[in-house]
């Protein structure tokens, strides 16, 4: 298991405020000027590895449903609609997923982003790699 110690980034240097896990990769986040709740939400779900359980149910999810939006994505995996749409941002910045072109989602009724496994992804899962190892690889 990987370890979870964390790095603060200065505010002013990312935009966000963003604790990383000690592989780089970029944890739930809050957004700067958010209320210090939100931090703390944050740093809750990282801690407590419920983020990294959403980070693999979600990246598997793109895995089988290539092409879909994180409203079906979420509709699908039985989540609410806003874990999988936070969770991508984090793969997408990880380059473990890639933005799609916008289409009509089925699950909202108007034209939203459509997610895809990066090229990397794709690589690694054709070598053997099972989706749950890559984020900790990547």
């Amino acid at each position: 298991m990987t370890s979870r110690r964390w790095q603060q980034e200065e505010p002013e240097q990312a935009g966000l405020r963003q604790p990383l896990l000690t592989f780089g990769h970029p944890a739930a986040r809050s957004r700067l000027g958010g209320p210090p709740t939100s931090t703390q939400a944050a740093l809750r779900i990282e801690g407590s590895g419920v983020a990294q359980t959403q980070r693999e149910k979600v990246l598997r999810g793109v895995i089988l449903h290539r092409g879909w939006t994180s409203a079906e994505l979420a509709r699908t995996l039985g989540m609410e609609r806003h874990q999988p749409a936070r969770r991508l941002k984090e793969l997408e910045d990880s380059g473990l997923v890639d933005r799609g072109p916008a289409r009509e989602c089925e699950a909202r009724n108007s034209q939203c982003l459509t997610w895809w496994p990066s090229a990397w992804t794709l690589e690694q899962l054709a070598q053997g790699w099972p989706a749950e190892n890559l984020i900790a690889r990547r």
